[in-house]
């Protein structure tokens, strides 16, 4: 008998503790289904605490402008000069072209250079051209005949020549002639200017008696 109740006096403890353990198990899988509570295992890192990926991206460097030709810088500028202040029927250019015969030592020393062309025909419309200038192109007579005068045509030039002139000095050219002035028996205007290293040389030639076209010849140069 004494032997027996030391058994049971030794299982009894035993018992206790299993007990104790199995009920903590059943508490912490029980846990796990309430929400708020959160048993280590669960914890998930915040972003701040997460692992950043190392980007191996560099950043290129900017390509640089490309320069800009010659060709290009003339087509370009030749598109945006002022054009003349009467009403034309064709626009005709710009397109490449020879360097002008007027004055052409001021060529000389060039490393590059590069001329274009552009014309404005006005032929078909110089009733209309000549009104915007302010001038009456047709004289009629009497018998109902018309005719042009020698003054109406140097009226015009005149006026257009003072327009052209004010129009291409506020964008920045310097006139280098004075009216009257003519290659040959043409009437010339020429202005110059610098811009981005490079030299541009403006000729204008008036048509005359002929009333064609006005045509503009834009020269660029690097020394």
């Amino acid at each position: 008998m004494p032997a027996c109740s030391k058994n049971q006096e030794g299982i009894a403890p035993l018992f206790i503790v299993l007990l104790i353990c199995f009920f903590f198990l059943s508490f912490i899988l029980w846990n796990r289904n309430i929400p708020g509570l959160k048993i280590l295992n669960d914890i998930k890192p915040t972003p701040s605490q997460s692992a950043k990926p190392v980007s191996t991206q560099t950043n290129s460097p900017s390509a640089s402008p490309q320069k800009m030709s010659l060709k290009e810088a003339c087509l370009s500028e030749a598109k945006s000069v002022p054009k003349p202040p009467f009403r034309y029927q064709l626009e005709d250019g710009p397109v490449g072209t020879l360097q002008p015969n007027y004055k052409k030592d001021r060529f000389s020393g060039a490393k590059n250079i590069y001329s274009c062309y552009t014309s404005y025909m006005y032929n078909r419309v110089m009733v209309e051209a000549f009104a915007d200038m302010g001038v009456t192109y047709y004289t009629i007579t009497k018998t109902g005949s018309k005719y042009v005068l020698p003054e109406t045509i140097k009226t015009f030039e005149k006026r257009v020549d003072e327009a052209l002139s004010n129009s291409f000095e506020k964008a920045g050219w310097a006139r280098q002639t004075q009216y009257g002035e003519t290659n040959g028996r043409v009437p010339v205007m020429l202005l110059t200017k610098t811009k981005d290293g490079k030299q541009y040389f403006m000729d204008i030639s008036y048509p005359g008696a002929t009333g064609v076209a006005f045509s503009y010849i834009l020269t660029v140069m690097e020394k």
